[in-house]
């Protein structure tokens, strides 16, 4: 549903959405390959209507990652407080699912104690932060500013950029809460975190700012160029 500008053979512009699935689980694939057997792997993604109809495209996604040998864990629903308004004859979705996978059904990390330390008032993401065992929500909702982000991360960072002489544009942004939950939920300080569309790497602030390691994959030069902007003053090595 986005143009990258990686060209005409980029993920995403495939003529059917099943190839378009196929595609993505057999990317997520590596993604496999290279995951601790204690690791997760978590996945933002949203369906498409087409001809009037929903194409089910999370769904399929879900059973084919299954099918490829994937473990099933949770399915985190993000609520959004801007969603993009459609004049059709359906609700406005202001939710996108994220997916939890792992490779072992009871062997991978998952650690939430850090809620015991976070404020969480109005009880939009957690329940039980007074308690021993506090649990996150299924649905995590950053409606009403939660956590005092928005739905965009990329404000000050297009300021920046603008500053270094390029135009910086990038439309499908989240708040850098919402990875720093799964960053915090499922690994430890000094663990690597891999994100494969990196874009212009707020997964990789989150995982600078919570003392854990980055490699991110990029195609779209200006997304990577706004990214060493947004990682300045971080402890780098080769960013290209």
């Amino acid at each position: 549903m986005r143009d990258y500008g990686t060209g005409k053979s980029q993920l995403g512009n495939e003529k059917k959405v099943e190839e378009f699935i196929n595609n993505l689980v057999s990317t997520f694939d590596d993604a496999k390959r290279v995951l601790k057997d204690e690791g997760s792997l978590f996945v933002n993604i949203n369906d498409c209507v087409i001809d009037n109809e929903y194409q089910c495209v999370p769904e399929l996604f879900l059973i084919n990652m299954k099918l490829k040998g994937w473990v099933y864990i949770d399915n985190y629903l993000w609520l959004k407080p801007n969603p993009q308004y459609s004049d059709t004859k359906r609700s406005i979705r202001n939710f996108e699912p994220v997916y939890h996978f792992t490779k072992s059904k009871k062997g991978y990390f998952f650690n939430d104690l850090w809620l015991k330390d976070f404020i969480d008032e109005d009880k939009r993401i957690s329940m039980g932060t007074s308690s021993k065992c506090p649990k996150l929500f299924a649905g995590l909702d950053f409606r009403g500013g939660v956590l005092t982000h928005v739905i965009s991360n990329t404000l000050e960072l297009r300021k920046k950029c603008l500053d270094k002489g390029f135009l910086m544009e990038h439309s499908a942004t989240f708040p850098l809460a919402l990875p720093m939950i799964f960053v915090l939920s499922t690994s430890k300080p000094g663990d690597l975190i891999l994100d494969m569309f990196s874009g212009t790497a707020s997964t990789g602030e989150v995982s600078l700012l919570t003392n854990r390691e980055y490699v991110g994959y990029e195609l779209n030069p200006q997304f990577i160029m706004a990214s060493k902007v947004r990682l300045e003053g971080y402890e780098l090595g080769q960013v290209a």
